[in-house]
């Protein structure tokens, strides 16, 4: 399972992902101040996270948003209109926007802007 969502992560995230991978990431954002990363929960258990990247310098007025589910929710049509739902608008392709396991892939970019 964690082979579909690392697809989909950033380089950052070790493959294979250990439970001490694990252990040290929870230790790590969890000293974070102020908190950028959260767990996304059902009723019963964390199915994703959530997190934010802030902007420095000339950027530290913006933050890139990411999040991943766990595969039995990445299908739900739903969650494919989060952002939208969240007042995300979608304003572009950036085509090979990333590299990632020896392939250029795209990447759809939302914006959302508080004034």
């Amino acid at each position: 399972m964690f082979l579909k969502i690392r697809i989909n992560l950033r380089d950052i995230f070790p493959h294979p992902y250990t439970i001490a991978n694990a252990e040290a990431f929870l230790s790590i954002v969890t000293e974070d101040d102020p908190k950028t990363v959260f767990a996304i929960a059902n009723e019963v258990e964390a199915i994703g996270s959530i997190g934010l990247v802030l902007g420095k310098d000339v950027h530290r007025f913006t933050a890139e948003l990411g999040y991943w589910l766990a595969e039995p929710y990445t299908t739900n049509t739903a969650s494919a209109r989060l952002l939208e739902k969240a007042g995300f608008k979608y304003v572009g392709l950036l085509q090979a926007g990333a590299f990632k396991d020896g392939r250029l892939l795209d990447q759809l970019l939302y914006a959302r802007v508080n004034a």
